[in-house]
């Protein structure tokens, strides 16, 4: 346990002086509060002095706006939608036509190849078929000579 109590520690009072600075902020709001009103006058009276300038010419643009639209008529809209539709309807057939002549001739292309490989299989069995057939037959022709080489060697003992 600590024996020993902490002194107290006595600070001397500060006073600072804010006067000075209040004065000067409040000095630097009025000039700003000044500025603010004087740019807020001047673009006010350019507004009066353009105002009709402008609204001369927002209504000037927006009276060509509405004869562009009182122009167009429902007709031609819907004469391009059928146009259009017929169109994407043509570039449709004409790309189904292609996706199918393509696959027609890559077809005929396969057809050709099946029926060389069937062929040449069939060429290659027939001759598979006749190198069994003659081995076969030199086969029974040496068993046949060797059956009378046996029999031969037998009578004669």
């Amino acid at each position: 346990m600590a024996t020993k109590k902490a002194k107290k520690v006595t600070t001397p009072e500060v006073t600072i002086d804010f006067t000075k600075s209040v004065e000067k902020i409040k000095g630097t709001a009025k000039t700003l509060n000044n500025e603010v009103l004087t740019t807020a006058t001047e673009v006010l009276e350019d507004l009066r002095n353009n105002g009709e300038k402008i609204r001369e010419v927002a209504t000037t643009r927006v009276n060509e706006a509405i004869d562009a639209v009182k122009n167009v008529k429902l007709e031609d809209g819907v004469t391009y939608v059928k146009e259009t539709a017929k169109n994407i309807n043509k570039y449709g057939l004409e790309t189904a036509e292609n996706v199918l002549e393509s696959a027609v001739a890559g077809g005929k292309e396969w057809q050709g190849v099946a029926k060389k490989a069937v062929n040449g299989g069939l060429e290659l069995a027939d001759k598979n078929q006749e190198i069994v057939f003659e081995t076969l037959e030199a086969v029974k022709e040496q068993l046949a000579d060797s059956a009378k080489r046996f029999g031969r060697l037998f009578r004669n003992n």
